[in-house]
């Protein structure tokens, strides 16, 4: 069925209820649209895994989200949030080829397993931190004291800042996952404008550091390319430090989390998680 005679459907994609329990929702666009058209964002959502390889294949689809994105604002919010739009276009998650492939072409060395694993007595060495601090404070929150900050102290050293900033961090990455994952608000517009804001100075100044003081690090690959690449601006380095930042943490956090729930849900699995790490 060609997407044009889609019709839409009532289903939130964006509501606080699908947020908290997606899978009712999932299922049923699996089972009966697979293709979905979601009017009040203007996007088109693609639920089977074949259609989305099919989908990934074909040159005429687009990953460019921020013009519809924008193009269903309201007025007053989409001129408000203009500095948020600028940065998101040139996200490489919203690229299209050839500047996608370039860009992505630089950024994966830095999460083959590879060099992963050369990570490993750092990543142990910020989660016994962290463990030690859960048990010196008397208290554990796994979420605010483990989770979310293991991750992001991850990344934001392989961007180049420094892992106490991990807090700040934490409050731009929740503005940026309510914009976009959420029905966009002033107050919402109000919040992550503010956040990028400040996000593309604070990379400013880094990158500012970083080209006079230079490191090995993820953030220098991206700095090199800029020197083969004139077109690669210092927003475009700037705007992708964000984007791998919010990027780079937000899906692990989630994983820590969810994966403790569902073993705390489920204790046998729980025993044999123990047995398979030992």
């Amino acid at each position: 069925m060609p997407l044009t005679e889609l019709s839409p459907h009532p289903v939130d994609l964006v509501s606080p209820g699908f947020t908290s329990n997606p899978y009712p929702a999932y299922k049923h666009l699996l089972g009966n649209e697979p293709f979905y058209y979601c009017a009040d964002r203007r996007l088109y959502y693609v639920a089977r895994h074949e259609l989305v390889k099919t989908l990934f294949r074909d040159p005429r689809a687009s990953s460019n989200r921020v013009a519809p994105m924008a193009a269903a604002l309201p007025e007053p919010v989409r001129e408000f949030a203009s500095p948020v739009l600028k940065c998101l276009e040139k996200w490489v998650l919203f690229l299209d080829p050839p500047r996608h492939g370039q860009l992505r072409k630089i950024i994966s060395p830095a999460f083959t397993s590879k060099v992963i694993s050369n990570l490993e007595p750092k990543i142990s060495g910020i989660a016994n931190t962290l463990v030690k601090d859960m048990k010196h404070s008397g208290r554990c929150d796994l979420v605010a004291d483990f989770a979310y900050p293991l991750p992001v102290m991850v990344i934001a050293d392989m961007l180049g800042c420094p892992a106490s900033d991990y807090k700040l961090i934490k409050v731009w990455s929740d503005h940026i996952a309510d914009f976009l994952g959420s029905k966009t608000t002033l107050e919402k517009a109000t919040n992550i404008r503010t956040s990028i804001l400040q996000a593309t100075q604070y990379f400013e100044d880094i990158v500012r550091e970083q080209k006079r003081k230079p490191k090995e690090n993820l953030l220098q690959n991206m700095i090199e390319f800029q020197g083969q690449e004139k077109s690669f601006s210092d927003d475009h380095l700037v705007a992708n430090s964000i984007a791998l930042l919010f990027a780079g943490h937000e899906t692990t956090s989630n994983l820590i989390s969810n994966a403790v729930y569902c073993l705390h849900q489920n204790p046998e699995y729980g025993r044999n998680a123990v047995h398979l790490s030992i």
